[in-house]
């Protein structure tokens, strides 16, 4: 790559997202990193694409809850000209270029939220399956709580005769339901 679009660093990856993609069905991940002169820039690295495994150490060692140092990326440009990216107005990295590691450290606060949100996700789970909610070929059955439009029955809305502690476990048990759904569509809790 031309030394034009060098990107100077070093970058610290500051966050990750997983987004839907409107060319592939995988997703991708759009990185987010910070370097020391305090300029934000963004790329997208995207499985189907020969870039990823460019960046798969980097993501790797993020996922695993580490501040990551990376340097020797460039902008992508365009025309001559460093390319934005669209939502934000910053830097757009080339996904194609080849970062180098120059740290991992473990993140402390990020690794403690992680087991907060493991933890949460553990004990919902529990209470699904308190709950009395079946787990049949591969799915919560959540069938007996929602009719045939995939509207709650009606049983679990709140009444006007209804006392504070019957309101209450109604609405915890369309949060259980909720919970059972989001499961079935692919959600695993655990980021």
């Amino acid at each position: 790559m031309a030394k034009s679009n060098w990107a100077p660093g070093p970058w610290t990856i500051i966050r990750t997202a997983q987004r839907s993609s409107k060319y592939h069905d995988n997703g991708y991940t759009y990185v987010t990193m910070k370097n020391e002169q305090g300029q934000t820039a963004h790329t997208n690295i995207e499985a189907d694409f020969g870039n990823n495994a460019n960046w798969q150490q980097v993501l790797e060692a993020v996922n695993d809850d580490n501040t990551v140092v990376i340097d020797d990326v460039f902008y992508k440009t365009k025309s001559g000209k460093i390319v934005l990216d669209t939502h934000t107005n910053q830097p757009v990295i080339d996904a194609d270029s080849r970062p180098s590691i120059k740290s991992i450290v473990p993140d402390p606060e990020r690794q403690l939220e992680t087991e907060q949100r493991r933890n949460f996700n553990q004990d919902k789970l529990q209470s699904v399956i308190d709950s009395g909610i079946e787990y049949k070929n591969g799915r919560w059955d959540i069938t007996p709580y929602m009719n045939k439009d995939g509207v709650f029955a009606e049983e679990l809305n709140p009444s006007k005769t209804d006392n504070i502690d019957v309101i209450r476990e109604k609405l915890r048990l369309k949060s259980l339901i909720r919970y059972a759904d989001m499961l079935n569509r692919g959600f695993h809790g655990n980021s």
